[in-house]
């Protein structure tokens, strides 16, 4: 994720904020606060624009004032003409959920945004299957997902939806990966090199898998006789006559820091 994306998906604000983050990406346009200032009563505008600070910037509302960085809401409240306001009064002014819902939907309004439709979860749901190819994990998925989403003006869901959509698009992946494979090199050799990886490696305490991850010694005599080796065990499993073009490089990447790690 870029420098520009990196509060995109966000559910709260950062304990701490730079002028710089202030400057990019959370300061009031005269626009916003003539909006602010024609719907919202005194005592409210602070915490209705930083709503709408946050929305624009994340993609979806805030639920609660965890925090505030200093920073933010100073800068808020000179450019409201706002008075200086705590944050315990806005989670005072918050404790009234209608409040809460009113602010929000102002600033969805006002930003123009819109939830997300059926017709636009296929969408989605294709992008996902189409980015899990090149996917090393679920979560490059859920930013995948939130950033479609954001640029589309579409209010970001829960981090758990979202979760579950990557989970589903990156486990079919797998499933169709695993099936590739399994046709590519057939059931019974398949087998024999899980159990062969899997068995004791009388070159090393630990299995031929563990052997096989086994780094070589730098400048040790032993290194090229020993890549040799590994390279002769695997050739008996017929692992150089393996027809895996099939399989996108990215997936073989993942598969092998899936197994190095």
């Amino acid at each position: 994720m870029t420098f520009a994306q990196r509060f995109i998906g966000a559910e709260t604000l950062p304990a701490r904020m730079s002028e710089l983050d202030v400057q990019q990406f959370f300061s009031l346009s005269k626009h916003d606060i003539s909006g602010v200032c024609e719907r919202f009563r005194d005592d409210r505008r602070v915490a209705a624009a930083i709503q709408l600070l946050f929305l624009r910037a994340s993609g979806r509302p805030m639920d609660r004032f965890a925090t505030v960085p200093k920073v933010l809401l100073r800068s808020v409240c000179e450019a409201s003409g706002s008075l200086s306001v705590s944050i315990a009064s806005l989670r005072s002014l918050y404790e009234r959920r209608q409040t809460l819902y009113e602010h929000q939907a102002w600033a969805r309004m006002y930003l123009g945004l819109g939830d997300l439709d059926e017709v636009q979860l296929q969408k989605l749901e294709q992008v996902l299957a189409v980015a899990a190819l090149e996917a090393a994990h679920p979560d490059d998925l859920v930013r995948t997902a939130r950033i479609w989403l954001y640029s589309r003006r579409i209010i970001i869901p829960g981090s758990r939806r979202i979760a579950d959509w990557a989970r589903k698009a990156f486990d079919a992946t797998e499933a169709a990966m695993a099936a590739t494979i399994e046709a590519a090199i057939g059931k019974a050799a398949l087998r024999q090199a899980i159990d062969w990886a899997y068995a004791p490696s009388p070159a090393t305490s630990g299995s031929h898998l563990e052997w096989l991850k086994t780094p070589p010694q730098r400048n040790a005599p032993s290194t090229t006789v020993d890549t040799l080796e590994k390279i002769r065990a695997l050739k008996t499993l017929g692992v150089h006559n393996w027809a895996m073009d099939s399989i996108a490089l990215e997936q073989c990447d993942r598969i092998f820091w899936t197994v190095a790690l």
